[in-house]
């Protein structure tokens, strides 16, 4: 419950591994945790022209779980609250992102895919605007 928003972390993910275990015997929860698991290896998981939808699909997915979970343990969580409730900075998600865009370029280095580009520099660097430079160069 507590991880439910962030679904690339490790606690969410190891959670999610626990529940065929720790909800052994109860069929509505491992039903639901098999229907999620499935679509985990779905076809629209790669596909970025389908992502969007996926992804709102999982939602409601593990919103059906945690109902199910809930019930089960005496907790009374309306689908409504279980949407809408949990909180992810937009920025985590950017920077999650950012970071595997990076990761994956810095691989495509290491592969000799992709070539780093370096440079020489003179003394004084060229302004990188239209305005003129504000920084002195260091003479020598």
């Amino acid at each position: 419950m507590a991880n439910r928003a962030s679904r690339l972390s490790a606690p969410w993910v190891q959670a999610l591994n626990a529940i065929e275990t720790e909800f052994y015997g109860n069929t509505k929860v491992i039903e639901a945790w098999r229907v999620i698991v499935d679509h985990l290896y779905s076809a629209e998981a790669n596909d970025s022209a389908q992502l969007d939808r996926w992804n709102e699909k999982m939602g409601d997915l593990v919103n059906e779980l945690l109902f199910e979970m809930g019930k089960l343990l005496g907790y009374h969580f309306d689908k409504v609250t279980l949407k809408r409730s949990a909180y992810y900075p937009r920025g985590w998600g950017e920077i999650e992102l950012e970071q595997h865009a990076i990761r994956k370029k810095f691989l495509e280095v290491l592969d000799g895919k992709r070539r780093l580009p370096i440079a020489n520099f003179e003394d004084t660097f060229p302004a990188l605007t239209d305005q003129e430079p504000k920084i002195t160069p260091i003479k020598k």
